[in-house]
């Protein structure tokens, strides 16, 4: 034991008293040597004497933190309501505090949050997960610029950056489930800016007209279920019932040279040819699905020597006008066909030789 700390026999020491009276007091203290007791005396009453005040936390809600002074030790309470305790709801209110680090909330018992006070109404309160993970925001050295946003390296590093754009409109627009544009969605250069791309296609387009290119002349828009229009100009489909004005049907022309069993394909071609037929030939059914009433023209030339020719039973003639039987050398021939579904047969209805 430090000598310097020892309390002699019959050394007395004054003590501030607590009471919760209005008179201050003073007692003495002194220790017995033999028995190594403490010993306190009877009060002792003067004047200059500091006393605090024992709180009556039912009565005395706004309590004043004690504070020692650095150059007498005399204790005062701080009663500048910069910093109060309030000994009923345990909020301790300041005026501005410093501190190296403010833990709010109690694990397992109170989530942590701050709550911000409008000086004439309104509270703003940051509040943590009640399931919090454990990490460090570290926040910018300055306030940013307009419309910018924080933004964290990954590492809990927040750093104001710029709204990613591209052309004038975001190109991130997947996280917009239910959400109204109320705006245009232009681009920033023209005729620069895809909607989706080659391996990322938007799945349903819903609108009422389609506008191509700059000007109003090319609508595309609904005309019916199933039936498009072009300024208002409805588009013929493959299955609708439309008269078409002005328009050319470019026939669909399969050529060759020679062949000895010609077969035409009605579902690609309307016309079959043979340029320079050197041998005899047999024509065999037509392939594919024809339709009542389709038209099959032939045209046959022979390569300067006649060729005979024979017929698939499909093929039929009248006694009015037969098959031909044989080319007339180099001169070109044209058989006209007419598909009846009644009798599947192609019947013959024209025959020129001798071009």
């Amino acid at each position: 034991m430090d000598e310097s700390a020892k309390i002699d026999a019959n050394q007395q020491k004054t003590l501030l008293a607590i009471t919760n009276s209005a008179t201050p007091e003073i007692r003495n203290v002194r220790c017995d040597a033999n028995t190594g007791r403490v010993l306190v005396s009877a009060t002792v009453s003067g004047s200059g004497i500091s006393t605090i005040m024992v709180a009556n936390e039912a009565t005395d809600t706004s309590c004043f933190p004690l504070f020692a002074t650095a150059a007498t030790g005399s204790i005062q309470p701080k009663t500048n309501a910069g910093l109060t305790f309030n000994s009923n709801t345990g909020n301790l209110g300041a005026t501005l505090m410093h501190t190296q680090k403010l833990t709010v909330g109690v694990a397992g018992t109170a989530t942590g949050s701050i709550e911000l006070n409008g000086i004439t109404s309104g509270t703003v309160t940051l509040k943590v997960a009640d399931v919090a993970g454990t990490y460090t925001l570290t926040l910018p050295t300055n306030d940013g610029n307009a419309n910018q946003f924080l933004q964290t390296n990954g590492n809990g590093v927040l750093t104001w950056a710029d709204i990613t754009v591209s052309g004038g409109a975001s190109t991130a627009l997947d996280n917009l489930v239910n959400v109204a544009i109320n705006t245009n969605l232009l681009p920033g250069i023209d005729n620069s800016i895809s909607l989706g791309d080659t391996t990322h296609t938007w799945k349903t387009l819903f609108c009422e007209t389609i506008e191509l290119g700059h000007d109003s002349d090319t609508t595309l828009s609904r005309s019916a279920a199933g039936v498009l229009a072009v300024e208002g100009v409805v588009i013929p489909t493959i299955s609708s019932a439309d008269t078409l004005t002005n328009k050319r049907i470019t026939p669909r022309v399969y050529s060759e040279a020679s062949n000895a069993t010609p077969t035409p394909n009605i579902d690609s071609y309307d016309m079959y040819e043979l340029t320079a037929l050197a041998v005899s030939a047999t024509f065999s059914a037509p392939t594919g699905t024809p339709t009542d009433g389709q038209s099959l023209i032939i045209r046959i030339k022979d390569n300067n020597n006649a060729q005979s020719l024979s017929w698939n039973a499909i093929y039929r003639a009248s006694t009015d006008l037969a098959l031909p039987t044989t080319t007339s050398a180099n001169k070109t021939m044209y058989l006209g066909f007419k598909y009846n579904s009644a009798d599947s047969k192609w019947d013959l209805l024209a025959y020129l030789n001798n071009i």
